[in-house]
């Protein structure tokens, strides 16, 4: 099956996601009838590549930080995900299944950076900064700043707001 023979009846639902944003069109996501019509899909998505049309995958929270992570320490070249699990080919040509931030944290220490580092690429979660509760960082915004949030064990029952 090329592009040319994809027809709708292979769209189960599709929706566009984000907000609206005038420099460039909106996502789409598109969930297909079959597990076979994903891969036929997915197996010819380097047709689309001047066309300026991208074919990812939807990923969740967890595995998407985790790809953004090994794509940032590996290289962009090194990473991929099928069926919803993430990949790295490391730099002795072995692949490995991410199932886990602490997994990727090891292969970090084990495997040198191979995309240029930033002060934040290669951060694990253990090193980002702790903040405390309750207080009121400046976001990027004209001066707005975020609400102040109170951790659950410590605010007592008489702190609460509601």
């Amino acid at each position: 099956m090329g592009f040319a023979e994809f027809d709708q009846s292979m769209i189960h639902h599709c929706i566009r996601i984000g907000a609206k944003n005038p420099k460039r069109p909106r996502p789409i996501l598109v969930r297909l009838v079959s597990i076979s019509a994903k891969a036929s899909v997915w197996g010819r998505k380097k047709q689309l590549k001047s066309s300026g049309m991208v074919v990812s995958e939807f990923l969740t929270k967890s595995r998407q930080d985790n790809y953004a992570r090994a794509r940032r320490h590996f290289g962009m070249n090194a990473c991929w995900s099928m069926n919803g699990a993430v990949f790295v080919k490391l730099p002795d040509n072995t692949r490995v299944q991410i199932v886990s931030a602490a997994q990727l944290d090891e292969l970090c220490r084990k495997h040198p950076a191979v995309a240029p580092a930033t002060s934040t690429a290669a951060r694990t979660p253990a090193d980002k900064p702790a903040t405390k509760a309750g207080k009121i960082t400046p976001t990027a915004s004209a001066g707005a700043a975020a609400p102040a949030t109170r951790s659950k064990t410590g605010a007592s029952s008489k702190d609460r707001r509601v």
